[in-house]
């Protein structure tokens, strides 16, 4: 039986292997489902929609700024917050901010969103190949 020295953050989990006389089969120790938040569900209401190029704008003009480390979640994240007619995207790391507002058309509600700076960067990516 094995243990995870080099991982920091949780507790040492036996890692192992079954023998068979033809299989080898690694298994470990898994944490209770109950240790993780849980997804909120996504309704009708909370959708919206706008051009994805000022979406792309948006993003691409905020994400240099967005921090690198995963210390602080929240640093490494891009803000998208609901102005009025305005969507506001926003990014630090603390030493800089940048901040960049687009025009909302139709008048939809936005919910407040924290997104991740590298699932952002790869949503930049997929939405500009559409």
């Amino acid at each position: 039986m094995l243990t995870n020295p080099g991982c920091t953050c949780c507790p040492p989990t036996p890692i192992g292997l079954k023998l068979n006389p033809c299989i080898v089969t690694p298994f470990t120790e898994s944490f209770l489902s109950a240790k993780f938040p849980v997804i909120p569900e996504i309704s009708e209401d909370s959708a919206f929609s706008m051009p994805v190029r000022d979406f792309i704008f948006g993003i691409r003009s905020v994400i240099y700024a967005a921090a690198t480390g995963s210390i602080k979640p929240e640093l490494s994240s891009i803000a998208v917050i609901h102005e009025g007619d305005f969507l506001v995207f926003a990014a630090t790391d603390s030493f800089r901010l940048a901040e960049k507002t687009v025009a909302l058309l139709g008048g939809s509600t936005v919910p407040q969103l924290l997104l991740p700076a590298r699932n952002a960067a790869e949503l930049m990516r997929v939405l500009e190949n559409t």
